[in-house]
């Protein structure tokens, strides 16, 4: 997996709630209630993340940012989300690694928009 697909299942993993921890498999993003643990890097130089390989754990982000953009967004804003950030808005045309990446630019956008109006 290379850098950039890292880099990307990270911003999607704190966006769905997961907070990175340490542990004795190695550095994990986990949610503080359950089991439900995604594995960064296991010690060995084995990394793995589900986002860019799994539509079932993509599909409840992008419908997060999709509720964002219905519930959120002025209608200049949405029209903006639905020419530009295509891949999200219909994801089954694109391949997963692309959408993926997309739903990860679109996060840090939204973050950083966000972090401005704080």
């Amino acid at each position: 997996m290379n850098k950039e697909t890292i880099e990307s299942n990270k911003v999607i993993a704190e966006f769905m709630g997961y907070k990175l921890i340490s542990n004795t498999i190695g550095n994990c993003y986990s949610k503080e209630t359950g089991w439900d643990i995604l594995m960064i890097d296991d010690g060995n130089g084995n990394t793995d993340f589900p986002y860019n390989s799994s539509w079932n754990r993509l599909m409840p982000c992008i419908k997060k940012i999709d509720s964002y953009a219905n519930e959120t967004m002025t209608f200049a804003e949405y029209d903006d989300y639905r020419s530009n950030w295509k891949m999200i808005d219909n994801p089954s045309k694109y391949s997963i690694e692309d959408v993926c990446k997309q739903v990860a630019q679109f996060i840090n956008r939204y973050n950083k928009n966000k972090t401005k109006t704080k």
